[in-house]
């Protein structure tokens, strides 16, 4: 199953936004990751980020249907457990962020 980043129904972050999220998942060589692999989602400040806030709500979307449907990931033991259904050749993630600050 090969990851993707989508921003179909969402709106990307700019620069201007003071929040990046940085995403982990093993995969193969080939760049595949397992249909229940463990997806950590990290939610920082960029460097010089004015009037930034702490962190306090992050959310994660998985589609494997190509955008068609998402499905909120819930945060276990502090990574996000794919569960992709069998045969599934791809999956696409949308996440969002907010600090304190909005």
């Amino acid at each position: 199953m090969a990851v993707t980043g989508a921003h179909r129904g969402g709106r990307q972050a700019r620069a201007g936004d003071g929040i990046r999220l940085d995403y982990a998942i093993a995969t193969d060589g080939a760049g595949r990751a397992d249909r229940n692999a463990d997806l950590a989602v990290t939610a920082l400040h960029l460097p010089g980020a004015a009037g930034a806030g702490r962190v306090e709500r992050l959310t994660v979307e998985v589609s494997y249907d190509d955008g068609r449907q998402w499905h909120r990931l819930d945060l276990r033991h502090g990574r996000y457990a794919l569960e992709a259904p069998r045969g599934t050749a791809f999956v696409s993630l949308r996440a969002s962020a907010r600090d304190t600050e909005g």
